[in-house]
């Protein structure tokens, strides 16, 4: 049996409708910056985690009409994989309310649409799940927990 806990944040969708017309326009764009090739730790914290938390509006069509989703643009997703890494030996042992305040996530942050993990967790894991995605591309971070629900190991996955 599966058991794990879920930060909704993100939705992927198959069509981006929006275009880019004006500097507003391009700052509140999924692409807003370019995806970061390396993994590096963060330098500026506070910023980071502000920035890692943020979503914006996606347009798709489906067979209901005109559909909004928000989603994490390319500089949360580059945020967060700069969080994680500096943070992930700061977060082993911690317990999930721990987990939350350590990474300044906003409980009442959830427009995200994704309730569930890109990459499922293996049988008999118990996890706190973060997923960032902008509909093509992201991370996603496994803190896998123990019988005492402590974080014993940060997993990052891609997400393509």
């Amino acid at each position: 049996m599966k058991i794990y806990r879920i930060i909704p944040l993100l939705l992927m969708a198959s069509l981006f409708l929006s275009s880019c017309n004006s500097s507003e326009d391009a700052k509140n764009s999924i692409d807003d910056e370019e995806p970061d090739s390396q993994v590096v730790a963060s330098t500026d914290l506070d910023t980071d985690k502000a920035k890692m938390w943020k979503l914006v509006e996606m347009q798709t069509v489906d067979d209901t009409g005109d559909v909004t989703y928000f989603v994490s643009p390319v500089s949360a997703i580059n945020a967060a994989a700069r969080v994680m890494e500096a943070e992930k030996k700061n977060l082993i042992g911690l317990k999930t309310e721990e987990v939350l305040l350590l990474l300044k996530h906003d409980p009442n942050h959830r427009k995200g649409s994704y309730n569930f993990p890109f990459w499922p967790l293996n049988e008999n894991e118990k996890a706190i799940v973060f997923r960032f995605d902008c509909g093509r591309f992201g991370w996603q971070f496994d803190l896998l927990m123990d019988e005492n629900d402590n974080v014993v190991e940060v997993r990052r996955q891609w997400i393509h």
